[in-house]
Formats: structure tokens, C-alpha cells, sequence
């Protein structure tokens, strides 16, 4: 109930990370991992570029960098994958991906954005809709076994005049559930209901401020809903 003290806790939390660096600049330069930690948060919910963290570091010393913060945990992957089968891993692209960080209130801090917008109602519009897929990734990885490894992973299709791209795709049992996410009260659902006509899903799920609801194999959660997500899909899949 403290936004100044929640300010100065956040930073110094960064300022900490940041003062790691150093203690590995023997197997990796401090000074691009402190660039690929920088961007980071304004690369998260779009394709990775390595150009975009540092246009003259080669690409193999940039994922070298995004390898060892993974491992400490700052930061994860999110492969595009076919969703041609299960598992997702194995049908995955090693070089398309995205990010996401490690806290969604930490790349709201490191984006500038202030404490007048963290209470208001528009926050999940910010930044093309990129805090709701960092809070929603969060949820995911939340959800899932802490003894199980599975990632995850989004679908992206680039072909002439037929580009395509679900937030997320989500492994439940033997299923792939596609998950999209919308930030703003309103948005179209194409690329979800090309999924569902390539693949046939048993149902797809819409993440947004809407309330719950199911209607044409379409399951709508809100946002502060996902955590009972799995229940959710055990319960129409039953049905």
C-alpha cells in the first residue's frame, strides 16, 4: 500500500541484478549483458532480434548472454513452434523466439512506466499490449509443474498474404490448447480461428478483461482468472 516504498524496492532489485554482471565478465563482456538486460523489457511479445540489443556484437556472444540469464532465471524463452504435435519442443524453431522477463512489475519499472499508471485502468494497453503478455506468460509458467520443464512456446505463421500469430500455445494432457491474449476491451480473434481450422483444437482460450464465458469452442478468461485455467479446460473438455 506504498508506491514509493514499492519504487525503491523494484529498483533496487535491478540495481542488483545489474550489479552481478561483473562477477562473469571473464566468460561473457558485463557490458553486453547489461545492453541485452536493458532491452529486454521493450522486447518483450514481439520476434527477438538480435540486432536490436547491439547491431555490432556478433549473434552467438548476444545468446550466449540470454542463455546464462535464463539460467538464473531473469529471463525466458517463448519458441515459435509448428504445433504440428506434442511435444511442442520437438516441433520448435531454436532461432525464432521471444522474451519475457522476470517480473512484469520489474519491466514496468525499467519501461519508465510510472505509479499513476500502474493503478490505472488502462495499464494493459501499454506498450502494444506487451504487459499483458508478460503477465500472462508469468501465469503460464506459474501454472505449470515445478519438477516439469515444459517451456513455452507460440505460434506464428509468415507466409504471403497469410501471416498469422497465437500468443501462446499450451500443452493440456494430450492437447494443444492455443491461448491468445487481449489487452484492450475489443479485438479480432483471426489468427485463433485460423489455428482452429488448421489444427482442430478442442477448444481455444481468449485471455482479456472480459468475463468468463464459453461460447463456439472459444473459452474466455479474465485476467485475473488464469490461475484457475487448467480447471477451466478440464471442465469443457468434460462437458
Amino acid at each position: 500500500h506504498d508506491l514509493e516504498l514499492m519504487n525503491r524496492e523494484q529498483i533496487s532489485i535491478i540495481q542488483t541484478y545489474r550489479g552481478d554482471f561483473g562477477k562473469y565478465a571473464k566468460r561473457i563482456s558485463s557490458e553486453l549483458m547489461e545492453k541485452v538486460f536493458s532491452n529486454m523489457p521493450g522486447m518483450v511479445g514481439k520476434k527477438f532480434k538480435y540486432v536490436e540489443v547491439d547491431e555490432h556484437s556478433r549473434a552467438a556472444e548476444i545468446r550466449k548472454a540470454l542463455t546464462m540469464m535464463e539460467k538464473a532465471g531473469i529471463m525466458n524463452r517463448v519458441f515459435s513452434t509448428s504445433g504440428a504435435g506434442l511435444p511442442l519442443s520437438m516441433y520448435k524453431k531454436e532461432n525464432v523466439f521471444k522474451v519475457l522477463f522476470a517480473d512484469v512489475g520489474l519491466m514496468q519499472r525499467m519501461l519508465g512506466i510510472s505509479a499513476e499508471i500502474y493503478m490505472g485502468k488502462n495499464l494493459l494497453d501499454v506498450y502494444r499490449g506487451s504487459v499483458a503478455e508478460q503477465y500472462v506468460g508469468q501465469q503460464l509458467l506459474a501454472l505449470s509443474p515445478p519438477y516439469a520443464d515444459q517451456g513455452l512456446f507460440y505460434w506464428h505463421r509468415d507466409k504471403l498474404n497469410s501471416q498469422a500469430e497465437v500468443d501462446y500455445l499450451w500443452q493440456f494432457d494430450s492437447h494443444i490448447i492455443p491461448v491468445e491474449v487481449k489487452s484492450g476491451k475489443t479485438g479480432r480473434l483471426r489468427s485463433l480461428h485460423q489455428f482452429f481450422s488448421e489444427y482442430k483444437p478442442p477448444l481455444a482460450i481468449k485471455i482479456s478483461r472480459h468475463p468468463h464465458n464459453f461460447q463456439d469452442n472459444i473459452l474466455s478468461i479474465p485476467l485475473w482468472g488464469i490461475e484457475g485455467m487448467d480447471r477451466l479446460i478440464k471442465r469443457y473438455l468434460v462437458s
